[in-house]
């Protein structure tokens, strides 16, 4: 029997961005593991841009999309839940809807984008890579791009914020890149040497925190 397709249920997404988050952070977990171990060239906000916008040379699309099929792979099984009566493998639910799969990708290459950029300001500024770190700092500035968040601190609603990102991404028309340029001017402009230490001065809340 053929998996059911979710069809126009993509349009609801309350009805199942939770079943989203544990794909989420398994593909920020991806980039940020590939940007602290080989960082795009990237070193401003203007950089991310670039980045993101040219050609697969830059070394964002070729390493995303293998990535992101990897991850997928590794899904391909799991169920997804649709509102109360369908389910779905996640692999069924980003075939069966192209924009959610778009989205995902795009925002995949956003976060390796962004952590690269904290990785290499964490270099230039003779710091150590502490990738609980670049993590933090890359979803707080990613989530919150115009602030009121500590870059520093594990915000616990940070990963569904990002689920709920790219499922709403294909119905807001935001221009493309928008978000990830404040994203990366936030990281820009903020003091991760004073950031560093205050993230050392706070206890973990626990794995992946």
């Amino acid at each position: 029997m053929s998996e059911p397709s979710p069809g126009s249920g993509w349009r609801d997404p309350a009805t199942w961005i939770p079943s989203l988050l544990s794909l989420v952070e398994d593909v920020l977990d991806t980039v940020v593991n590939r940007a602290v171990a080989e960082p795009l060239p990237v070193h401003n906000a203007a950089d991310v841009r670039d980045a993101l916008e040219g050609p697969t040379g830059t070394g964002v699309t070729t390493f995303v999309v293998p990535a992101l099929a990897q991850v997928t792979k590794r899904w391909s099984g799991r169920v997804a839940s649709l509102g109360s009566k369908l389910s779905f493998t996640v692999q069924a639910l980003l075939t069966a809807v192209p924009p959610l799969a778009t989205s995902v990708t795009v925002g995949s290459r956003e976060l390796h984008a962004l952590a690269s950029l904290v990785v290499n300001r964490l270099r230039a500024e003779g710091l150590p890579v502490d990738r609980r770190f670049v993590q933090r700092v890359t979803v707080n500035a990613y989530v919150w791009p115009s602030g009121g968040h500590a870059l520093e601190d594990a915000h616990a609603p940070a990963v569904a914020r990002i689920a709920g990102l790219w499922a709403t991404r294909p119905l807001a028309g935001e221009k493309a890149g928008d978000w990830a340029e404040r994203a990366a001017e936030a990281i820009e402009t903020a003091d991760l040497s004073d950031r560093f230490t205050r993230y050392h001065e706070r206890p973990a809340l626990g794995p992946g925190s």
